[in-house]
């Protein structure tokens, strides 16, 4: 009986050995940093605004928060884009660019030298304009669990925007590229017209080459003005209208070439409102005929 009680004993040190090391783990070990590896990015391939110290305040909102019931994540408030405090409780805030180099990272680090918990789950938050209730989309992390102590840092991994009204991905009518609220609270473009100034240039490109063409104003027309000619010994060129600062290139395949098989005969950035590129050598060395095509890398 002695030695059973002894036995018992054992089993019982060695119970709490075990849970004394557990509370290390969780709560020992040094600092933690939590951030991301790869930027954040809008539906046009913008790194999310963000500046190391935040000296504008154009830094977009972040937080970091416990995740529910070992993974639940509930959407934010539709009327005022807040977390749920009560079903997801708020750890930290923090914005983009924070304790990272460069302005527009699309990157963050958070440091906790009070480590998280190693028996609760979290997640990011990061939303599109530098408060909650000024915000469109948002998007979250995956859920991750606080590491142990011989962990030092965690790398979340967010997903796709969705709408803070709805909690849901946005739709994209057009199939221009570019959602819906995007078009109609954002950048005034039309949601069921994907070039909605007719100008030839769909409302993705222009919204993305903003430095020289403009969405919801005509650009020069992306059309060719003036095929190939030969008059009197002159020599043969191609034109078209172009827009300065834009770039363009014009190529040439052989007639019997079917489909692909396009060669490079110019390439530059326009200057003026007009481009004539002089191809009288490719048509005298490509015979039979061929066919130029201009092209907007």
């Amino acid at each position: 009986m002695k030695r059973s009680l002894q036995g018992k004993a054992a089993q019982i040190g060695c119970a709490i050995m075990l849970f004394a090391m557990e509370s290390v783990l969780a709560q020992g070990g040094g600092s933690l940093t939590v951030g991301n590896l790869a930027p954040v990015q809008d539906a046009l391939g913008r790194n999310l605004p963000g500046s190391n110290g935040n000296p504008d305040g154009t830094a977009v909102w972040i937080e970091i928060r416990e995740a529910t019931g070992g993974g639940g994540i509930v959407p934010p408030d539709p009327a005022t884009g807040e977390g749920d405090d009560v079903l997801n409780p708020l750890v930290r805030e923090s914005y983009m660019g924070h304790d990272t180099v460069g302005t527009n990272p699309g990157l963050f680090a958070e440091t906790f030298e009070t480590r998280l918990s190693t028996n609760a789950m979290y997640y990011a938050r990061a939303y599109d304009a530098p408060t909650p209730g000024a915000a469109i989309y948002y998007v979250d992390s995956a859920v991750f669990a606080g590491p142990p102590s011989f962990v030092t840092s965690v790398n979340v991994e967010f997903g796709s925007m969705l709408l803070v009204e709805t909690g849901a991905a946005d739709g994209d009518t057009d199939g221009d590229g570019i959602p819906d609220a995007m078009e109609t609270e954002m950048l005034g473009t039309s949601p069921s017209q994907p070039d909605t100034d007719g100008d030839y240039y769909n409302d993705f490109f222009e919204a993305t080459h903003t430095d020289v063409l403009n969405p919801t104003e005509p650009n020069i027309p992306f059309e060719i003005n003036r095929a190939p000619e030969y008059a009197g010994g002159g020599s043969r060129s191609v034109s078209w209208g172009a827009n300065p600062g834009l770039e363009y290139r014009l190529e040439f395949r052989p007639a019997w070439v079917d489909g692909g098989g396009y060669s490079n005969v110019w390439s530059g950035t326009a200057a003026e409102t007009n481009l004539e590129i002089d191809v009288q050598t490719w048509v005298q060395t490509n015979s039979p005929k061929g066919f130029f095509r201009v092209v907007v890398p």
